[in-house]
């Protein structure tokens, strides 16, 4: 199976966009069958959070821009794209230690216009 994108959303950088993420790419998930997309949530709240609090999408009138794709085989790859900032997170491994420990990986680079940082999840039971 190859790369599907399910949803894509614009968000102003504001902290009341957080939730609003985590309800649309929940209700995404849910329409393509995904059971278990608890730690899917906890990773975009984390990288929305963090697009708000560390680039220039969290300045006044910032957005960013977050994708949910099915990357087949049960993985689901979020990727939030920024407004970008002055410096690029540097990409790790999972830790079981922490809050990586929850994805299967995550990487970070530069985009046109920005950063993107993305992770990908095993959602276990997706029904696709």
């Amino acid at each position: 199976m190859t790369a599907e994108t399910l949803g894509t959303i614009t968000l102003p950088g504001m902290e009341r966009s957080v939730p609003v993420a985590r309800h649309c790419v929940g209700a995404v998930l849910a329409a393509a069958g995904c059971a278990a997309v608890d730690d899917v949530l906890l990773v975009v709240t984390e990288l929305v959070g963090n697009a708000i609090k560390h680039t220039a999408s969290g300045v006044p009138g910032g957005t960013l821009t977050l994708h949910v794709i099915d990357a087949g085989q049960r993985l689901i790859h979020i990727e939030v794209i920024d407004s970008g900032s002055e410096t690029i997170p540097e990409s790790r491994e999972p830790d079981p230690e922490s809050f990586a420990g929850v994805a299967c990986g995550w990487w970070a680079g530069a985009r046109s216009g920005g950063e993107s940082v993305s992770s990908t999840e095993d959602t276990g039971r997706c029904g696709r």
